[in-house]
């Protein structure tokens, strides 16, 4: 069967699709609540019509399967775009912040106002295609910006799917899509944008950062790096086996927070070792080319160059190891006795290959890491609270996740994304709308309430700047604390008042019963 074609952009057309794009933001209308609102519901309607075109599509790329299309593609998807549906009105309210005295004297009104950037651009990734590109844009439409999205080229299949489908649900004045491969993207990288929101190699992350720092452009980059696992000795071998392998060989090991390497504690190996053979087998079958659960490799020079890595490794191959060029199928592999300076440890792998390195001790696993760039991710396996507070305190990777691997990326109540040489910034959920807004700082006062800060005006005195200091001091106003006194002194006082009125009440009809009283004895 021949490879589908890529559908490209013109990169001559894209300083025209950027006009367009401006001229929309500038008609005001991705302002509107309601327009948010209509365009992540024609995102969900794209995804509800086409499931069965995503998953064909996915399949042609990456030989993924029903299951890791819908859960780990488009079940992500849907699951953002309610919590966007849900919260978007909350999200887009104002955010009071704490006053100081003077603020608090004058009953001024800080707070902070979520408004959009403008023009923002998305690059997607290879890798989880349709996931990579419309997570983001997400964020962005319920943050209220015109966006240009360019899927990658390299997922020939969903890139053409987005080309063509995703327009028929989108408002064109506000939102592009722009397929192409490199020229395209250096096309759309010479355009000053108000934010790009890229998403793969440390390497290409670099040069979007250089085009970006032209325009003084502020970027998220959702870069990769080799996501440590650490096993102790403690911990839930065979369970931590199955975890690990299901997190690592999941879409065929071409994902961003795999685990890269294991740090195995020396008197846990020879278990570990057993048991994540044992999962792989029951995953995967003994024949796993011939298993439907089990990826493809991307194209061929991703191929090749793991077939290379393959090829260079000087550690034990124990499990796997098995490449077939024409099928671009690598079988899920685990090599023993790997050194620090192995092929497997140069770069992130990101393929179905798992390197095993041994540790005495879980602080020579924080040395091991510390030595290198910070991880997207760090996994750690063990019972013991005491090497997790170890752990966790003194490494530094993207997120930090215990007795499990790339569960975090499925919450939309965190934030995903690196930290140094593994990424800029953070996304997912509300995180991303923050990340496609500014929080702009807003005061309002009230012009007759000028006396708590009077002495602020020339001429200048000591007294005064004493005042001043004294108000302007931070300091913990206790708000909620002050309105509860509040409402207990106003109850008070009103039933200070009522008792008052009833005592008068009570005093008029003594005087008219005394007087009425007085006159009967009298007569």
């Amino acid at each position: 069967m021949a490879e589908e074609k890529l559908i490209q952009s013109s990169p001559n057309d894209v300083p025209a699709i950027v006009k367009r794009l401006y001229d929309g933001f500038n008609s005001r209308k991705t302002f509107s609540k309601d327009y948010r609102r209509r365009q992540l519901q024609q995102l969900k309607l794209f995804l509800q019509e086409h499931e069965k075109d995503i998953c064909a599509a996915l399949k042609a790329d990456l030989g993924k399967c029903k299951m890791e299309a819908l859960l780990m593609e488009n079940g992500l998807i849907t699951n953002d775009l309610i919590v966007a549906l849900r919260d978007l009105d909350k999200w887009m309210e104002p955010r009071p912040v704490g006053k100081d005295l003077a603020t608090a004297l004058s009953l001024s009104s800080p707070y902070l106002i979520p408004e959009p950037l403008g023009v923002v651009a998305i690059i997607g990734a290879w890798n989880y295609p349709l996931q990579l590109t419309i997570l983001p844009l997400i964020g962005a439409v319920a943050a209220g910006n015109a966006v240009l999205l360019k899927p990658s080229e390299v997922s020939v299949a969903t890139s053409n799917l987005l080309s063509e489908q995703l327009p028929k649900y989108l408002d064109q004045e506000c939102f592009q899509v722009v397929p192409g491969g490199v020229e395209v993207g250096k096309a759309v990288l010479k355009e000053k944008f108000d934010h790009i929101f890229y998403t793969g190699s440390t390497n290409v992350g670099k040069i979007v950062m250089q085009s970006a720092a032209k325009h003084l452009t502020p970027v998220t980059l959702e870069l990769g790096g080799k996501s440590p696992c650490i096993v102790m000795e403690d911990a839930n071998i065979d369970k931590a086996a199955k975890r690990i392998a299901w997190g690592k060989f999941a879409n065929a090991g071409q994902t961003c927070i795999a685990p890269d390497y294991v740090l195995c504690q020396e008197g846990a190996k020879r278990k570990f070792l057993d048991s994540i053979q044992k999962h792989i087998l029951t995953f995967f079958t003994e024949n796993p080319d011939a298993s439907p659960d089990f990826g493809r490799i991307v194209n061929i020079n991703h191929f090749n160059r793991l077939d290379g890595i393959l090829q260079k490794t000087k550690g034990n191959v124990v499990i796997g190891g098995k490449a077939v060029a024409e099928e671009k199928f690598i079988s899920p592999t685990v090599i023993d006795d790997v050194t620090p300076d192995d092929a497997t440890m140069s770069d992130e792998l990101f393929g179905p290959i798992l390197p095993i390195l041994t540790v005495k001790s879980a602080d020579e696993a924080v040395t091991f890491v510390r030595k290198r760039e910070k991880p997207l991710s760090l996994y750690l396996f063990t019972e013991s609270s005491q090497v997790k507070d170890l752990v966790r305190t003194y490494t530094s990777s993207g997120a930090f996740i215990v007795n499990d691997t790339i569960l975090h990326a499925g919450l939309s109540s965190l934030p995903f994304g690196g930290i140094g040489n593994s990424g800029i910034g953070a996304y997912h959920g509300k995180f991303t709308f923050d990340t496609f807004s500014h929080l702009k700082p807003c005061l309002e006062t009230k012009p007759m309430m000028d006396f708590a800060a009077k002495g602020r005006y020339p001429p200048y005195t000591d007294a005064n700047l004493k005042t001043l200091l004294f108000l302007l001091k931070p300091r913990q106003f206790p708000f909620k604390t002050f309105i509860r006194v509040a409402v207990v002194i106003s109850i008070l006082v009103y039933l200070i008042m009522v008792g008052a009125f009833l005592l008068r009440v009570s005093f008029i009809f003594s005087l008219y019963f005394f007087y009425n009283a007085s006159i009967y004895a009298i007569i």
